[in-house]
């Protein structure tokens, strides 16, 4: 029994097919069959009963694999080896593999298993134990672009090379998936060049992607509503896009760190080169920060619970700047950019300006002593007003809303809240002005209110207010304020 495991599309049935030929063959050549027999020429038109194909996906049940098993007790009816291939052979209940397993411990002489798989790790141990396993690798770049050069050439396909390598991009080592997309490419007898590509692909263009990374380290927002509208307006999908854009931050990831990213990047010189200027306006750890946003969002788009079109643009809209977000990985991407930006300016900063010396407060006069027959009256001040509290308890209320709009919890990062009872107000601080047009809204402040009375119910009677505090005079960030 053999063991063929390997991607789809990398040839396992088809090396079975030949495999089969191969021990049949009257007269081999070297090992391979001649293709010229009476043996070859029966397997190659399935014109005997000797070949055994079949697909477990479709038949998975232990009655197919018991007539199997009550089958090889008989000789080949033409060919020297009887030859069972069970495609996708994981897919095979429990009752099915211990059907098959006394077979495989001892099969009879003239008959010979072949069990191909794409997840071998789903097969019984005791399985695997008893066939000798062959890995099928993933096909180069390289090496599927040169066969697709070859089968352009003898189809009469005008194929661009730049095409080529995108296909074999876009197959993921398969060479089955490269030969598809090509016919798909070439059906309407047109020159097949990376735009058509793209759209038979349903793919996004790198240059769209590259865009919106563009659009993140000038904080360019515009843009980003710019790219995800064209998407959104055109046939791509928007999680398809979204895994474009996980790669592409791999790619700047891989950059930023080797010296030699040709070796892991199958991408041309010029791509690398483009790469490379775009890595350069990004730290490591901002590149890290995006990628775990860029994950964590993905999982929602495949879930469709939410507008995808919405959701992709706030998380983008997020990235553009570290201080909309409070994860781990933004806090270390600020972090980073203040210890670069520290680095600078001690490499060749000039040497600060000594501090002006405060001029000395000036003495106030003293009151005049009173006139003889005059009351002194004094006059003691009381304060009777109480100072707004900072509520200790806002991110309860937050996570109250969250629970009700998912959608509004990342504008509230950062935020505080504090309450006046003078005014009967709770006072929202928000860090910048683009988190306060998204949440000024009749809708978001009558949550807010219902939120902070579910937690408390003190907080009943109360109405909202909102304040930007990005500017405000000694309440700035301290990260930013160094960054400045």
């Amino acid at each position: 029994a053999y063991l063929f495991c390997g991607s789809r599309g990398t040839g396992k049935t088809s090396c079975a097919k030949i495999f089969a030929k191969a021990v049949n063959c009257l007269s081999p050549v070297n090992g391979d069959p001649c293709g010229k027999c009476e043996a070859c020429l029966a397997v190659a038109a399935e014109a005997t009963t000797d070949i055994v194909e079949m697909d477990a996906a479709s038949n998975t049940g232990v009655d197919y694999i018991r007539d199997i098993r009550d089958s090889v007790v008989f000789s080949p009816a033409m060919l020297k080896y009887r030859v069972f291939i069970i495609d996708e052979v994981h897919m095979l209940s429990q009752q099915a593999f211990n059907a098959l397993l006394k077979t495989l411990e001892e099969p009879p002489e003239s008959v010979i298993f072949i069990l191909a798989t794409t997840e071998p790790n789903k097969l019984p141990v005791t399985v695997v134990s008893r066939c000798q396993r062959f890995d099928f690798t993933r096909l180069s770049v390289n090496d599927i672009s040169a066969r697709l050069a070859y089968i352009a050439a003898e189809e009469k396909i005008d194929l661009d090379e730049s095409a080529a390598r995108l296909i074999a991009k876009l197959a993921r080592g398969g060479m089955r998936d490269a030969i598809s997309l090509l016919e798909l490419c070439a059906a309407s007898n047109v020159k097949v060049d990376v735009d058509r590509v793209n759209e038979a692909a349903g793919v996004p263009s790198r240059e769209s992607v590259e865009r919106v990374f563009t659009a993140l380290w000038q904080e360019d927002r515009a843009a980003i509503f710019e790219v995800i509208a064209g998407v959104y307006a055109s046939s791509l999908d928007i999680t398809e896009f979204w895994i474009r854009l996980i790669e592409y931050c791999r790619d700047l990831m891989v950059v930023s760190v080797s010296s030699d990213a040709a070796a892991y990047l199958e991408l041309t010189g010029d791509e690398i080169a483009s790469l490379s200027g775009v890595a350069g306006h990004f730290t490591f750890e901002k590149l890290a920060y995006f990628a775990r946003m860029l994950d964590s969002t993905l999982t929602d788009l495949q879930k469709g619970t939410y507008d995808n079109r919405v959701l992709a643009e706030m998380t983008l809209i997020k990235m553009t700047s570290v201080r909309l977000c409070a994860e781990p990985e933004a806090l270390a991407a600020r972090i980073s950019e203040l210890e670069e930006k520290l680095s600078r300016m001690s490499a060749g900063a000039p040497a600060p300006e000594p501090a002006p010396v405060a001029p000395e407060p000036q003495k106030k006069p003293e009151p005049a002593p009173a006139v003889a027959g005059e009351k002194t009256v004094k006059v003691t001040a009381t304060a009777s007003v109480e100072p707004p509290r900072r509520l200790s308890n806002w991110a309860d209320i937050v996570e109250r809303i969250g629970a009700r709009d998912m959608m509004l919890t990342g504008f509230f990062n950062g935020s505080s809240a504090v309450r006046d009872e003078q005014k009967k107000k709770l006072i929202v601080r928000i860090g910048d002005e683009f988190a306060l047009g998204m949440l000024d809204s009749p809708e978001t402040r009558g949550l807010i209110i219902d939120s902070a009375v579910s937690v408390d119910p003190a907080n009943a009677g109360f109405s909202v207010e909102f304040e930007v505090t990005e500017a405000s005079d000694g309440d700035e960030d301290p990260v930013e304020e160094l960054l400045k």
